[in-house]
C-alpha cells in the first residue's frame, strides 16, 4: 500500500491524539522524502477527518478559520482540547 493511502485510512480511534498526529507525521515526512510533499490544507483535512467524535467541535472550529493553519498549530489546539474536554464514557 502507498503512503498517500495509508494516510488516507489513518484513524483516530481509541488513540491518544498525540500518537495519532505522530502517526500522520511520519507518514507525512515519508512522503516528503520521497517528493510528494503535501500542502498546509491537504494535511489539515487529512488530520481532521478521522478524529473521534469528541474532537468534532475542535474540528469544525479549526476547519472555520479564515486560514489554513500549520501541523504544529493543530496539534497545540488539539492537544488543548484533549486536555481540557472530558473523554466521552465508552460501553
Amino acid at each position: 500500500m502507498g503512503l498517500k493511502e495509508n494516510l488516507m485510512k489513518m484513524s483516530q480511534g481509541s488513540s491518544p491524539i498525540a500518537d495519532y498526529l505522530h502517526s500522520i507525521k511520519s507518514v507525512v515526512n515519508e512522503l516528503t522524502l520521497d517528493g510528494a510533499p503535501l500542502d498546509n490544507l491537504n494535511l489539515m483535512m487529512h488530520t481532521l477527518n478521522d478524529l473521534r467524535s469528541d474532537f468534532k467541535e475542535i474540528a469544525a472550529a479549526i476547519r472555520a478559520c479564515d486560514s489554513v493553519i500549520s501541523f504544529e498549530e493543530q496539534y497545540d489546539k488539539l492537544m488543548d482540547h484533549e486536555l481540557t474536554v472530558p473523554k466521552p464514557v465508552l460501553n
